[in-house]
């Protein structure tokens, strides 16, 4: 086996072994899904840029690259609009008491 497949199997029984430990903490429907409803602000911040920018940022770095200054400074601007707009959606959001934005 090459170093690689080492440390794939490696990770992939590190996420099963949390996932298990972590499994005994859910006790219901809430806590699987939106974790609870404990997430403060930055934890719940987090989780919405991953979801939207997750998808973008493998190609933050070509951007920067092909574009320079001008690409780092689209993404950066992208990352403040992103967090003004978590500020004023997270509170209202957790309110409805809704599991996903679009419901």
């Amino acid at each position: 086996m090459n170093v690689d497949t080492i440390i794939m199997i490696v990770y992939l029984l590190a996420m099963l072994a949390i996932g298990v430990y972590c499994s005994k903490f859910i006790k219901s429907f809430d806590d699987f899904f939106v974790a609870g409803r404990r997430l403060g602000f930055w934890m719940s911040l987090g989780t919405m840029a991953s979801i939207f920018v997750g998808g973008s940022a493998i190609g933050v770095a070509g951007y920067g690259h092909q574009y320079g200054l001008y690409g780092i400074m689209y993404y950066a601007c992208f990352a403040l609009g992103f967090l003004l707009l978590a500020k004023t959606f997270v509170s209202p959001l957790r309110s409805l008491e809704q599991y996903t934005i679009a419901d």
